[in-house]
């Protein structure tokens, strides 16, 4: 139960982020505050109101530093899973390959394991697993 409201709660802070996010919605918010404002001076509305409303403003105000807070520990939790990703990589290129004791022929496979490498073909562990230990 806590996990789908977690789940829905998210979702909905991404639509919200993505949809205040859109130069349409950034112009509506700048009308709005220009007729706020020549409305109050123009009309003379109770103090009472404008309390009402500005506080509604602040707690919108809240809300939408908590949604970019949000999107930005979002971002930040994928780019690290990015950077981890990377790192593995270059850990595993970095290591040299076993390639003491291969004949010719298996030499050969290994260099196609790392010409097929370099051209971004994942598939690449398949190569004398019972006999040598991985290249990688």
């Amino acid at each position: 139960m806590m996990y789908e409201r977690d789940r829905y709660l998210t979702a909905v802070a991404d639509n919200i982020s993505r949809i205040c996010g859109k130069p349409l919605a950034i112009i509506a918010t700048v009308a709005f505050l220009f007729a706020w404002t020549t409305t109050a001076l123009i009309i003379h509305i109770p103090p009472i109101v404008l309390l009402i409303v500005n506080t509604a403003i602040i707690t919108i105000t809240l809300l939408m530093v908590l949604l970019l807070e949000n999107a930005h520990k979002q971002d930040i939790h994928a780019l690290k899973a990015r950077v981890d990703a990377l790192a593995a990589e270059l850990q595993t290129i970095s290591r040299p390959a076993a390639t003491d004791g291969l004949d010719e022929s298996e030499l050969q496979q290994v260099r196609a394991i790392l010409k097929r490498r370099a051209d971004g073909d994942d598939d690449l562990h398949h190569v004398h697993r019972d006999r040598r230990p991985s290249l990688f």
